[in-house]
This record gives structure tokens, sequence and C-alpha cells, in this order.
């Protein structure tokens, strides 16, 4: 086997170029872009360094703000906390002393008001009951029909019960709900308005009243009975 030398020559000059050709137009340019993108991303990280520890900065100046601002507010409404309760003392004061300086005027003028109203009531009472029952009587008929309209009363009464007023009723009547007549059997009409506010009421019998209803949800009483109209009308005369 024998080596052609003026082709090997030719090849080892030609590779030599290629070599020297990759390394300053390839070599060189891609190493020198390789360092400037080096330096330009160590430029980005100190930038980003120095962004993070001015807004570390800004943020503990903001804290501080905010600390002393917090500060004052409080301070203020120390402050005017205690302004106020000053000033509460003060008015309370002025009115307890305008009230002792009235309280003895109108002490005397009361006990003889007092007197006369109490002499009023007595002299009025039994005329006042005779003439309500009377009425009543004149009107109705009888202790039945007396009843009967005070129970329709109360019913139209508790028809015209607004949405609120009911939930309210059938909330309270969650502990206890019943309805109590005067006497039996309840008439139509007011148990079914009854019914409406709460699903099979209690009926329960109370001679007490005279005539009409009750409706008591839990504490809450609606009162539709003729032993309200008189205690009423009692009230009124004291």
């Amino acid at each position: 086997m024998s080596v052609d030398l003026p082709t090997l020559l030719f090849q080892s000059v030609n590779f030599l170029v290629l070599v020297v050709l990759l390394w300053r137009l390839l070599l060189r340019p891609l190493r020198r872009h390789m360092q400037d993108r080096a330096a330009r991303i160590s430029r980005d990280l100190a930038e980003v360094a120095t962004g993070q520890q001015e807004l570390a900065k800004s943020q503990m100046t903001i804290d501080s703000e905010l600390r002393e601002a917090r500060r004052v507010r409080r301070s203020a409404l120390e402050e005017a906390r205690a302004q106020a309760d000053a000033e509460r003392l003060r008015i309370v004061e002025q009115a307890r002393e305008q009230s002792r300086s009235e309280r003895d005027t109108l002490l005397a003028s009361a006990l003889d008001e007092q007197a006369r109203q109490q002499s009023h009531f007595l002299q009025g009472l039994a005329p006042a009951l005779t003439q309500l029952l009377a009425g009543l009587l004149r009107e109705l008929g009888d202790v039945a029909n007396l009843h009967v309209v005070t129970c329709q009363r109360f019913a139209d009464h508790l028809a015209n019960l607004s949405a609120d007023q009911r939930d309210e009723l059938t909330r309270a009547g969650a502990s206890g709900f019943s309805l109590v007549v005067a006497r039996g059997p309840v008439p139509r009409a007011l148990h079914c308005a009854a019914e409406r506010i709460f699903k099979s009421p209690v009926t329960r019998i109370d001679a007490s009243l005279i005539a009409g209803a009750q409706l008591v949800a839990g504490d809450t009483v609606l009162d539709g009975s003729v032993r309200r109209q008189i205690t009423h009308a009692l009230a009124r005369l004291q």
C-alpha cells in the first residue's frame, strides 16, 4: 500500500485551513457571544439583587410608617374616648342637678295629682265597667254572641298580620304554641287563622277570658279577649 504524499499534504492543508476558518468565523464569535451573555446575566442578577434590597428597605419603611400610624390612631382614639367620657359625666351630673331641682318642685303637685286621680278612678270605676259591659252586651246581644264576634275580630286581626310578624310568632312558638279560648268550640275562622301561623295549634279553654281568645307563642301573647279590654279600660281610668 503506497501513500500519495501530495494528496496527504493537500488534505492536511485543507484541514488546517478549515480549523482556522472555524476558529475565526464560528468559535471565536460564539465564545464572545457566550461571554457577553454571561456578563449580561450577571448584570441582571445584580440589578435583581439591588431591587430586592430596595424592596426590603421600602417594606421596612412602610411597616414603620404603619406602626406609627396605628400608634397615632390609638392615641387619638384614647384621647377622644377620654373626652367623650368626661363630657358624658358632665352631662349626667348636670342632668342630675336639674332633676333634683325639678323633683322638689314637682313632688307636691304630683302627690296632689295622684290623690285627685285616685279619687276620680274610684268614682268612675263602677260606672265605667257598667257602661262597657252594657255597651258590649247591647251591641252583641248575649255572652255567646259576644264570644263569637270577639273571636271573629281576633281572627281578622291574625289574618292581617304581616309576614314578618307571622314569622316572629312561628319562631317564638317553637317552644310552645297554643290557642286559648274563653269557651268552646273554637270558631272555624279563628282556628284557620291560627293554623296559618302554626300548624295544628294546641287548644285550651280558659273561662276567665270572659269571651274571645288568646294566641300564646312561647313568651309572646296576642290577647283578643274581653278580659283584656276590661283591663285596658281600667288602666286608662288609672
